[in-house]
């Protein structure tokens, strides 16, 4: 079966790494925000 997704959309190793921690990082901020409007 081929593959449905174009060649072009294969991201390199280090861009999914980078976005991860950028999400990682989101993630913290938005649980810092939400803490602090729960106190």
């Amino acid at each position: 079966m081929k593959n449905p997704f174009p060649s072009d959309s294969y991201e390199p190793l280090e861009d999914l790494i980078c976005t991860n921690k950028q999400l990682h990082s989101f993630m913290k901020t938005i649980e810092g925000c939400t803490y602090r409007l729960k106190q």
